[in-house]
């Protein structure tokens, strides 16, 4: 996914800025487990440093407080040095400095088109400076959000299908921010992490609702077989059909 975001040719300024923050975007849906709710009503300052008492180091760490946390609940996951990257970078294409303040409080995902904004007396209308004064929207609302993510799978899914990799291009076309989701879970339990941290990262109240990513693993492969010959793998209805 990431690579056709590489490959797509940029031709102006705001392009440049889309496709940084689109990464910036993947990566933290990705690389921090967060839900689409948890991304788009974060604000810059949801990254915050935090110090290790054991070694006096100190990390970055993204904060889903308890109005943006579903049920109401705050939780705390580490960010990764992707992640931080792709942060550092978005930010720096949108004229910011590379690391949030404590007190920013502007939404996290900007968007490349400027607002209205008054100096004095005097509305500014030219575009350009309004980006020179920083003056950005912001994506504050899940649509929004769905469509950056929908919209770049499906660039990326023509790309494929271009290339004779149907099945990878159909399989983008189903994807949604919240089977990044999974993905952030998945790869967390396969490289051995605790449950119950995993469990943290992503706000599980339960572990038994963590448990289930360990079964994503088979259920990708029950929906590969059927796509690929509908009706090979044997369904509940077929077994008691079958059963004397």
């Amino acid at each position: 996914m990431l690579g056709a975001m590489a490959a797509e040719p940029l031709q102006n300024f705001t392009q440049c800025q889309s496709m940084v923050r689109d990464r910036f975007i993947f990566a933290a849906l990705r690389g921090l487990g967060l839900r689409a709710s948890e991304l788009v009503h974060a604000r810059m300052s949801a990254f915050y440093r935090l110090s290790l008492p054991r070694t006096g180091q100190t990390y970055w760490t993204f904060l889903v407080t308890d109005d943006t946390g579903k049920g109401g609940k705050a939780h705390r996951v580490p960010v990764s040095r992707e992640v931080w990257q792709a942060f550092s970078l978005y930010r720096e294409a949108f004229e910011l400095p590379a690391a949030p303040a404590p007190s920013e409080d502007g939404k996290l995902i900007l968007s490349t088109r400027t607002r209205s904004v008054t100096l004095g007396n005097t509305e500014v209308t030219h575009s350009g400076s309004r980006r020179f004064l920083g003056a950005w929207r912001e994506v504050t609302t899940r649509q929004g959000l769905y469509k950056i993510v929908t919209g770049r799978l499906e660039r990326a899914a023509t790309l494929l299908k271009k290339s004779g990799r149907d099945a990878d291009a159909q399989h983008l076309r189903d994807a949604s921010p919240h089977w990044l989701r999974h993905t952030f879970a998945k790869a967390a339990l396969l490289t051995g992490q605790n449950m119950r941290a995993v469990a943290g990262a992503l706000g599980h109240a339960d572990l038994a609702t963590t448990m289930l990513y360990t079964e994503q693993d088979a259920l990708d492969l029950i929906d590969a077989w059927e796509r690929a010959t509908p009706g090979s793998v044997a369904t509940e209805l077929a077994i008691a059909k079958a059963t004397p």
